[in-house]
Formats: C-alpha cells, sequence, structure tokens
C-alpha cells in the first residue's frame, strides 16, 4: 500500500452552507435545552423563536450567494434526506407549539408565518437559480408542512392542560 497523502479535503461552498446550518441548529437545540434544564423556561421559549427567525436569515443569506451548481448540489443532499429533514422540522415546530403559556396562539402563528415567508424566499431564489421544479414543490412537504404540522398538532395538548 502507497503511504502517499492524501489531497487535502476542500469543501464545496455547498457543503459549507449545510454545514453551518446544521450547526447554527445544534447550537440554538443545546441552549435551548440547557435552558429548560435550568427551568428558565421563559428564555428558553424567548431563544426558540429568536433563534428560529435568526436561523431562518442565515440560511436565506448563506442561499444566496451560492451558484445554480451549488444550488443544486445542497437541493440534492436535502432531498436525498428529505423523511429525516421533514421529521427534524415536526419535532422542531411542536418545541415551539409546546410552549403555550409563553407564546399564546397568535404569536405563535406569526411567528410561523414569518419563517414561511423566509422560507418562501429562499425557495424562490433556489428555483431562479436552478429552474428545478421539483425542488420547488419538495419543499413545502420536507419544511413547512412538518413544522405546521409539528407546531399545530400540540394545539389539542394545549387545551387540555389548560
Amino acid at each position: 500500500p502507497s503511504s502517499s497523502p492524501s489531497p487535502p479535503l476542500v469543501a464545496s461552498p455547498g457543503s459549507r452552507t449545510l454545514c453551518a446550518n446544521l450547526a447554527a441548529v445544534l447550537a440554538l437545540l443545546a441552549a435551548y435545552a440547557a435552558l429548560m434544564l435550568a427551568g428558565r423556561r421563559r428564555a428558553a421559549c424567548s431563544a426558540m423563536c429568536c433563534g428560529t427567525l435568526l436561523l431562518e436569515l442565515l440560511r436565506l443569506g448563506s442561499a444566496l450567494p451560492l451558484s445554480s451548481r451549488e444550488t443544486g448540489q445542497v437541493l440534492e443532499a436535502l432531498g436525498a434526506a428529505w423523511r429525516l429533514h421533514a421529521l427534524g422540522w415536526c419535532v422542531y415546530g411542536a418545541i415551539l407549539g409546546s410552549h403555550s403559556d409563553l407564546l399564546p396562539r397568535g404569536r405563535l402563528l406569526r411567528l410561523l408565518a414569518c419563517v414561511c415567508v423566509l422560507k418562501a424566499l429562499r425557495c424562490a431564489s433556489s428555483y431562479y437559480k436552478t429552474g428545478d421544479a421539483g425542488a420547488l414543490a419538495l419543499r413545502p412537504f420536507s419544511e413547512v408542512v412538518p413544522l405546521l404540522a409539528g407546531a399545530l398538532l400540540v394545539e389539542p395538548a394545549r387545551g387540555a392542560l389548560a
């Protein structure tokens, strides 16, 4: 076997974008968990609400400078794992929807509407760059619908606990 050094790994802008987004989501969830374990529910709820909007702004900002080829690679990577992606968004929505005492229904719906508008802008940018209508159609089913379902499915539980 040859002991020649392997070439350095050079991440494409698309993979760097995915990694940065994943790191931001994990950091937000870690902060949320730490605040919840410390008994700081109000701070945890505020962190999730503000963090959710900031994450969507980060995603939009990181998607805009990508070329059409890089955007296609990101969409392909997300499409390959769409079931896991959708489950993650459903859990994320359930976390947001579970704070009925701190996040009334109207505020939750406004937050979800803002998130959906930012997602729509990112989706429009992706479609403009790639012209891929399939990716455009998959986005609502892998992100928006699970987020809304997760947030709104805890609604009956909110009423039962009140």
